[in-house]
């Protein structure tokens, strides 16, 4: 009886840990998965610098956060001002690009809630945009 249940035990056992490597299998397929999504993004934005730049914006940095799912982090120093509505026509121009035209609305909005916002001392320096679920904008001032 006891080499019956101990029989049993190692049989479950055994299924736990195919399970697991299993699952273990499945992580590593979606953290690559990530990895090149991540690298697609970052290509992307990388080839639409000069947009952005036009757009009134330059990259500070880049945070890249390896989870799941992956979040890219992106500072946006504010360099210049631009006329009203001409993001709005680097989106139309480009919108045949997920990310850089995502990008790009963020940067529009963060415009449009700053110019509605004083903060005594404070001045609007920049955005942070998070790409990920879900995504968010963060208004910087100094």
């Amino acid at each position: 009886m006891l080499d019956s249940i101990n029989e049993t035990v190692k049989e479950q056992l055994e299924k736990v840990k195919d399970t697991f490597s299993a699952a273990a299998e499945k992580v590593t397929d979606l953290k690559d998965a990530g990895a090149e999504k991540v690298s697609g993004y970052l290509n992307e934005l990388s080839n639409g610098l000069p947009i952005i730049e036009e757009a009134g914006f330059n990259i500070d940095s880049i945070n890249i956060e390896m989870g799941l799912p992956p979040l890219i982090f992106i500072v946006f120093d504010k360099t210049n001002e631009v006329k009203a509505g001409f993001i709005e026509e680097l989106i139309e121009q480009h919108k045949d690009k997920k990310i850089l035209t995502a990008v790009l609305k963020a940067l529009e909005g963060a415009n449009y809630i700053q110019q509605k916002i004083t903060l005594n001392k404070f001045i609007f320096s920049g955005v942070i945009v998070k790409l990920g679920i879900p995504p968010s904008v963060t208004l910087k001032y100094k």
